[in-house]
């Protein structure tokens, strides 16, 4: 197992966001967690990326407890996340939001006295053409559309080289079409960079396209776990949350 969650707990104010949460994921897995609105998905994902601490429990990274580590530093252990609110500088360029993310995941913002455009070059314009985004690296982040900003989020998470990603509503606001291309294209990245993906969706269409395995979170709980087949033949998860949806 690459990752594995122990007993994870966080309450605010007296109410559990999450509880008593245990799951492990396999090296090279795509797999997504879902569930209603408030179930405690962000929460989990805050906590298992160094964003909160948690009350109780432990968090695993290839052996090693991680769970009171902070958010930065998680880059150097070759962990990446993505924002749900896409996380990119608006008035730098695409290529430079990409630039600076290496630039800072590799130790090297730390010299005010040396010039950084040339500096990494072929490895930020490999992650822009993985992203298909060649063609818009000179347009300032705040002016492309909010697909292609997701795209550049997830990018950014590139910058570090991570083996382990997590992807919160990658295609959020998105299109239709948009939806499908970055579908395919966490896929993709997933495969030639054996990534080991998890994400949280609301579009049931990725997550049965994308998923080997599904979490569903309700109330703080993970209540099922399994294959996208034995999700949708749940009785409990269709009762409270997939309805007639899938």
């Amino acid at each position: 197992m690459i990752f594995e969650v122990r007993n994870l707990m966080k309450s605010f104010g007296g109410i559990s966001a999450v509880h008593e949460v245990n799951f492990n994921l396999k090296e090279g897995e795509i797999s997504s967690i879902i569930g209603p609105n408030g179930a405690g998905k962000t929460t989990l994902f805050n906590l298992i990326t160094g964003k909160l601490k948690p009350d109780h429990g432990e968090v695993f990274f290839k052996g090693i407890e991680i769970s009171q580590i902070k958010p930065h530093q998680l880059c150097n252990k070759k962990i990446g996340r993505s924002f749900q609110i896409t996380n990119v500088f608006p008035k730098f360029t695409a290529y430079e939001n990409i630039q600076v993310a290496i630039l800072s995941t590799r130790n090297r913002c730390k010299n005010p006295f040396r010039r950084s455009e040339s500096m990494f070059k072929e490895d930020t314009i490999l992650i822009l053409e993985s992203l298909g985004m060649l063609n818009k690296k000179d347009i300032q982040a705040g002016y492309l559309a909010h697909g292609d900003q997701k795209l550049l989020d997830i990018g950014v998470a590139l910058a570090g080289q991570p083996e382990l990603l997590f992807l919160d509503e990658p295609t959020a606001g998105m299109s239709p079409q948009e939806t499908r291309a970055t579908t395919e294209l966490v896929k993709k990245l997933a495969e030639e960079r054996n990534l080991t993906v998890l994400l949280i969706e609301h579009d049931m269409n990725v997550v049965f396209s994308i998923s080997q395995i599904i979490r569903v979170m309700h109330q703080g709980k993970l209540i099922a776990e399994g294959t996208p087949e034995e999700i949708r033949g749940n009785d409990h998860v269709q009762r409270v949350y997939l309805g007639d949806r899938v």
